[in-house]
């Protein structure tokens, strides 16, 4: 097993976030339903050269996605 990469999560990570808030138009919402309609985890998983630095990079904008909508919903 190959060693996990940091740069390649962080790309992975900032690109991932990205292109779901452009498809989301900037929306959190609809961000996160992007994400989650594209980018099932066990397709992504499959088919990825990087498995583990792209799942986490998954998990974490979704966790990211959910944070800003907690944030919005308490203003």
């Amino acid at each position: 097993m190959k060693p996990y990469d940091q740069e390649i999560y962080r790309q992975l990570f900032a690109r991932l976030l990205a292109r779901a808030m452009q498809h989301g138009k900037h929306d959190p919402v609809l961000a996160q339903h992007w994400l989650e309609r594209k980018y099932k985890l066990a397709l992504a998983m499959l088919f990825s050269q990087h498995k583990m630095e792209l799942a986490d990079a998954y998990m974490d904008v979704r966790q990211h996605l959910q944070a800003r909508l907690e944030d919005a919903e308490g203003r």
